[in-house]
């Protein structure tokens, strides 16, 4: 049969599958770390975490109450919060990624963004001086080994100069807590991870390419089905996550014993 399946159809099974996967995930999630295998020449994994914003079918309401608030996020616009599992070889390769998604998140900011608003808070938002200061210190940061006490004293330096500027001394004080972190010298000396890339693709082949097309806005429900189904087929788990899924929808059927099976027709 050469059946096409209506709109409507492929609206629906995604969201009933989603609510199925929900209903179980722990135990799915569980099942399927159970049988996921770290690379033999594994020795660094790394962790990273970050959001992308979607329009929202049900967030308009609220996002005009929180306009006034903030005026940076668009209306309607909510957060969806990705997450990355990766594993590194000795040389810093990577062999393998784990990829996460849910609908919304609270919004975490990456350090280049939070770098960059740092310098437009004092030089001016896009201005070229701004665009040269970030470039100047995101290289130290990167590249020096005590790049991070330099990146400090440099805020200090601003925070001094521009007083009124209240988000330097917030995201100094951002720097200041978290400096042991940013130690990212010594660790690309160690060929370990420090870049963005990887949780940055997530968040753009999980969530912008499907989610952010025109026309489009998402509840809930129908956005985490997408986020989801392809979280589990860009992680390579989709086979296994379809079989744990599909098991659900399996019931025995035992015959009654009062009733008589009907012996085979032969067909002449």
């Amino acid at each position: 049969m050469n059946m096409t399946p209506s709109k409507s159809s492929l609206d629906r099974l995604p969201k009933q599958l989603s609510k199925r996967w929900e209903a179980e995930r722990e135990r799915f999630e569980a099942a399927l770390r159970a049988e996921q295998t770290v690379p033999r020449e594994a020795v660094t994994v790394a962790i990273s975490l970050d959001g992308v914003m979607v329009p929202m079918k049900d967030g308009r309401r609220a996002q005009k109450r929180q306009d006034a608030k903030d005026q940076d996020r668009p209306a309607g616009y909510q957060e969806v919060g990705c997450g990355t599992l990766s594993f590194y070889d000795a040389e810093g390769e990577r062999l393998s990624t784990v990829r996460l998604a849910r609908m919304p998140e609270k919004h975490k900011a990456t350090l280049k963004d939070m770098l960059g608003q740092d310098f437009d808070a004092a030089y001016g938002e896009n201005s070229s001086r701004s665009k040269a200061q970030f470039e100047k210190y995101r290289h130290l940061l990167r590249d020096e080994h005590d790049g991070v006490e330099k990146v400090i004293r440099a805020f200090c330096h601003l925070r001094d100069t521009h007083p009124r500027k209240r988000k330097l001394s917030t995201e100094l004080a951002y720097f200041r807590r978290h400096r042991h972190r940013m130690r990212f010298a010594k660790a690309q000396a160690q060929n370990l991870p420090i870049g963005s890339g990887v949780v940055e693709a997530a968040c753009k082949t999980l969530a912008t390419q499907r989610m952010k097309r025109s026309g489009m806005r998402w509840r809930h429900a129908g956005g985490q089905a997408i986020l989801t189904l392809r979280a589990l087929h860009q992680s390579e788990r989709f086979a296994r996550a379809w079989k744990l899924l599909s098991s659900t929808y399996q019931r025995i059927v035992e015959i009654p014993e009062n009733v008589v099976l009907f012996p085979k027709r032969t067909v002449h």
